[in-house]
């Protein structure tokens, strides 16, 4: 999926992955947790890295703070797949 592709999805899923350290991603998984999906965002390097870097960390911080789940990336992304148990 594409950012894009949640204002088309027919029902919100119970958990969602959020994949980016850029604004859409950030503004993805908050518009997500707002609507009461269980948000994971993963990042590699240095989040929000063209802003200020006061205002990125406040805004790392209030992701933890609301319950966003914030994971850094030891690499990129090569694959996404679903387990046995129906998780992706």
């Amino acid at each position: 999926m594409v950012s894009d592709d949640i204002f088309k999805m027919e029902e919100l899923p119970k958990t969602m992955g959020v994949i980016g350290g850029g604004y859409i991603a950030f503004e993805q998984a908050m518009l997500l947790h707002s609507l009461g999906v269980d948000v994971t965002l993963f990042y590699r390097y240095i989040p929000l890295r063209f802003l200020d870097d006061d205002l990125a960390y406040n805004l790392m911080r209030e992701l933890k703070r609301v319950g966003i789940k914030v994971v850094k990336m030891g690499g990129e992304v090569q694959k996404v797949t679903k387990a046995k148990n129906g998780n992706v």
